[in-house]
């Protein structure tokens, strides 16, 4: 009975340091150099980047594509398969496994 208290008390502990306050970063002074100051104000360039297609935007899958000969070779989950959760889940994980 003793030995499970050991445990908790070390997690609490944790719990407890992990919320506090953690202390905000000092502010380092850092010397910087003298930029010169010039009355020689230039103008940003600005231009249109030439294309030879007009742009567009389409909608990709970001799933590949399903080869058909592929998905031909997976057998559909029967009653003789061991399942857990719903028959009508949204997503089915199937595994097999080769166990020599």
């Amino acid at each position: 009975m003793r030995k499970i208290w050991i445990p908790i008390i070390i997690v609490l502990v944790i719990l407890v340091t992990a919320c506090g306050q953690k202390p905000s970063p000092a502010a380092i002074s850092v010397p910087t150099r003298e930029v010169p100051v010039t009355s020689e104000v230039t103008q940003p360039t600005t231009g249109v980047i030439p294309t030879s297609a007009s742009a567009s935007c389409t909608v990709s899958s970001m799933l590949p594509p399903v080869n058909p000969k592929l998905a031909a070779a997976i057998p559909p989950v029967s009653d003789r398969d061991w399942v857990i959760g719903p028959k009508d889940a949204k997503i089915t994980f199937m595994e097999f496994s080769d166990f020599q």
